[in-house]
């Protein structure tokens, strides 16, 4: 038999049902705390990760549009965006660990790539541009209308390569308008070629014309006569309609090995003749010089001067013959002053020259129109103060040691006579 105090009568009794019920209660508000704070997790990761993944494609976006291409990556981005709609990744560490991983080295890729990507292209376009300004600078300036125009453009460019929102869009931009200036220079130079080419040609008729009024009036030489008249004829054909398409190298290899050939030979027949009538116009030339007086010259080619102090004579002679056709009567130097002799060569030539006296007792401060020194103060000279040359009594009128010539004379010899034409006084 169960007695109850009052004290037990008032305390609460909890069945085992009771206790049951109240833990299943709290396990059940644990377990909604956990998914709450897991739900709250899994969003914030998700959040930043996809933030971050925007940024990678913003970054993917921009490259693809500079220019840069991105397939490569592109399949990458589609695998880590469909890992990042799971759920599940964000729970487990692992996986987390492994997402962030793969984001972060994709953004590493990206970035090195595009960045060498850049750096090479810029590497190309800097290239680029150096050849084309070279190329600027070797070919002649006048073969190219539009240099001015080109070379501002590419100095355009090359100020736009040092912009730091220089992309790989605008490299190849750049690197293909280059491309397409090379092509215009290639262009203009071809052209210019072609136009000298044909200008050669245009003016070798008037050669061509000397040979036929050469041979015309011969007899024979029929081989020159034909060379002639093919050289005519392809030289019309290569000015025609039918060579215009043809580019500067095969025109030019057309022109040196069928047309120019073609004039050698009656070139080299002209050349003979004109040389054998040449040596018998020189053998006649001095034969009349032996008539008139005129001595044979010293040197015999080329110009030369000789004086003859006994005769008190001038000669001048080109290749052999006189330049004068007769003796040039002068006035060398008195006694005491005798016209130095030997083997000289013209060192100055002036015109309006003041001759002042060197001597102590002698005096005189003239000028003369032409002056000639051949050696030290001995020279060729006209004398506006004498009238009468050639005379034998040079020793007491003549000069102070130059060789007087009459004006007329000394003119035509001071334009004819070069600095370091030989003198001989004897």
């Amino acid at each position: 038999m169960l007695y109850y105090t009052e004290s037990s009568m008032n305390s609460p009794i909890i069945s085992n049902k009771t206790a049951y019920s109240l833990i299943v209660k709290i396990e059940i508000v644990i377990i909604f705390v956990f998914i709450i704070s897991l739900l709250f997790y899994v969003s914030g990761q998700k959040k930043s990760t996809a933030t971050r993944f925007l940024k990678l494609k913003d970054s993917l976006t921009y490259a693809k549009n500079s220019g840069f291409d991105v397939s490569a990556f592109e399949t990458k981005i589609n695998t880590i965006e469909e890992e990042i709609s799971s759920p599940y990744v964000y729970i487990f560490t692992t996986q987390y660990k492994r997402l962030q991983t793969e984001i972060n080295l994709l953004e590493s890729d990206l970035h090195n790539s595009y960045v060498l990507n850049v750096d090479a292209k810029k590497d190309l376009l800097s290239s680029k541009l150096k050849d084309m300004q070279l190329q600027l600078i070797i070919v002649d300036p006048y073969s190219i209308p539009s240099r001015d125009r080109i070379q501002q453009e590419l100095d355009t460019i090359t100020t736009s390569t040092s912009s730091a929102d220089l992309t790989i869009m605008k490299i190849d931009e750049h690197l293909t308008r280059i491309k397409e200036l090379g092509y215009e220079i290639d262009y203009e130079v071809e052209k210019s070629k072609i136009e000298q080419l044909i200008k050669q040609v245009n003016a070798s008729f008037s050669e061509l014309e000397e040979l036929e009024k050469f041979y015309e009036t011969r007899g024979g030489m029929q081989k020159e006569k034909t060379n002639i008249f093919l050289y005519r004829e392809k030289a019309s054909e290569i000015l025609s309609s039918q060579y215009n398409r043809l580019n500067s190298d095969k025109l030019e290899i057309i022109i040196q090995q069928d047309l120019y050939p073609l004039l050698s030979l009656p070139r080299k027949t002209k050349a003979q003749i004109q040389e054998e009538e040449h040596r018998a116009w020189l053998e006649e030339q001095r034969r009349l010089q032996s008539l008139s007086g005129i001595p044979q010259a010293q040197i015999g080619t080329g110009k030369e001067v000789v004086i003859d102090l006994s005769q008190q004579r001038l000669f001048a002679y080109q290749d052999g013959v006189s330049i004068f056709s007769n003796p040039i009567p002068i006035t060398s130097g008195k006694n005491g002053f005798e016209t130095v002799k030997g083997q000289f060569a013209i060192y100055y030539k002036q015109t309006h020259f003041r001759m002042r006296s060197p001597f102590p007792n002698e005096y005189y401060d003239n000028f003369v129109t032409y002056w000639m020194p051949f050696f030290e103060g001995y020279g060729l000279h006209d004398a506006p103060w004498r009238s009468v040359y050639g005379t034998q009594d040079y020793p007491y009128v003549g000069s102070h040691g130059c060789v007087n010539v009459p004006f007329a004379e000394v003119e035509r010899l001071y334009y004819w006579v070069d600095v370091g034409t030989p003198v001989t006084v004897k």
